[in-house]
């Protein structure tokens, strides 16, 4: 089992120049999270986990926003969603795909994105611009394939499953 001091969280990586980093001291893992990279769509709800840093990284935070039915619809139909990540193509430079489709998924849990899908992307984050600011709205879960093995689209888990808990550590935290 892997211990939190283990985890060294790097921020602004690039090139593999981190622009700040700090050690993890506290994982807060979704209730009912069982590690299957066969899980079904429903089961993705659950694949998130948050860090707690052992010293605050001076960078400005992006917020997490869980979106309510109508901002998500506003959302799918302008194809604005972003998502950033650092995947097997570019393990030491950021990825950014803009315009991503996101639609509805199995359950309120998840939805579907059409963004970054080579390996490594699991655990980005999509983000979308909520009242000029950008915010996470979830995190890469997996990928559906085609019966050719090419991706077709990813599954992400929604900020409606963790954006309570992440404000619960930060109203610890003041």
């Amino acid at each position: 089992m892997l211990t939190p001091d283990y985890v060294h969280f790097l921020a602004g990586l690039n090139r593999g120049v981190p622009g700040a980093h700090s050690i993890a001291v506290h994982f807060d893992v979704a209730p009912g999270f069982v590690p299957d990279e066969h899980a079904f769509d429903v089961e993705r709800a659950n694949d998130w986990a948050l860090i707690t840093l052992e010293e605050a990284i001076p960078i400005k935070p992006i917020s997490v926003r869980a979106l309510d039915e109508a901002a998500f619809r506003a959302l799918t139909e302008s194809n604005t969603a972003i998502q950033a990540g650092y995947g097997k193509d570019r393990p030491f430079l950021p990825s950014v795909s803009r315009n991503c489709a996101i639609r509805p998924g199995a359950s309120d849990g998840i939805f579907t994105f059409e963004c970054l899908l080579n390996f490594g992307y699991s655990g980005a984050p999509i983000l979308a611009d909520i009242a000029g600011e950008p915010a996470i709205i979830g995190i890469g879960s997996g990928v559906h394939f085609s019966a050719d093995k090419h991706p077709l689209m990813g599954v992400a888990c929604s900020s409606t499953q963790f954006a309570g808990r992440v404000s619960e550590l930060l109203g610890a935290r003041e």
